[in-house]
């Protein structure tokens, strides 16, 4: 018998159902037939294992089973999904670090990367057109690289091929609302870079406090063609240099 962050664990097959105290008024339930390691005292999962979710009809117990359901696989503890890869076809899968949300899901929470996918047939190859990956909070980006925005849908504006999130901006911490430059509570120091097709060109680039896909606050542009811009920046557009 093996040992797994403490406990004694045995492989097994168990069905697993969502118990939760919200009315539930379609009657369908969520379920997860889990293959892998168990708790010996609690037969939960803990440790390496595989879990696929389906759904089942309360009053008449019929199972509706995906042909491409939601996976998660990896390390489990208590179980929870704790490191590994929650695949959720046709259009994405998580890897690295997570959390499980009480009466929600297992998010991201610590290291690791979405990766996002225009079919399930590149879904099955896994080639991805796009992904967010770095440092998660709750399910909550806070810092790393955003690939092909557009494309995964964080941004509007398809001139962007890339946004770094380096941290929260330090004059946001430093000042309570009487700075006299634009600030608020989402912004961040980063970089945007640009693949042209809209306002800027291919090559351009910010660098400075911005907010979500925007250039915001105090920050450098650097254009294609050699010119640079520092100053103070609002929605993207500059408003003045920085004296």
């Amino acid at each position: 018998m093996k040992n797994y962050k403490g406990k004694k664990v045995y492989l097994k097959t168990i069905h697993r159902t969502f118990v939760t105290d919200k009315p539930n008024e379609n009657k369908i339930q969520l379920c997860w037939d889990y293959e892998g390691y168990c708790d010996v005292d609690t037969d939960v999962p803990h440790g390496t294992g595989k879990e696929i979710e389906f759904k089942k009809n309360i009053e008449t117990g019929e199972m509706f089973k995906n042909e491409n359901p939601p996976i998660k696989e990896g390390e489990f503890v208590d179980g929870d999904l704790f490191h590994g890869t929650y695949s959720m076809p046709p259009d994405r899968k998580n890897v690295g670090y997570f959390k499980t949300i009480p009466n929600s899901d297992s998010v991201l929470d610590g290291e690791g990367v979405e990766y996002y996918f225009d079919s399930i047939e590149n879904f099955r190859k896994d080639k991805s057109i796009g992904h967010v990956k770095g440092f998660f909070k709750d399910g909550l980006f806070i810092k790393g690289e955003i690939l092909n925005p557009s494309l995964i849908k964080y941004t509007e504006h398809d001139d962007i091929k890339k946004i770094i999130y380096y941290s929260e901006s330090k004059r946001l911490k430093e000042h309570s609302g009487k700075h006299k430059y634009p600030i608020n509570n989402l912004m961040r120091n980063g970089e945007i870079h640009y693949a042209g097709g809209g306002i800027y060109t291919d090559g351009d680039f910010y660098k400075g406090e911005l907010f979500y896909d925007q250039p915001q606050g105090i920050g450098t542009m650097t254009y294609a063609d050699g010119e640079i811009i520092k100053g103070v920046w609002d929605n993207g557009e500059y408003s003045g240099n920085d004296e």
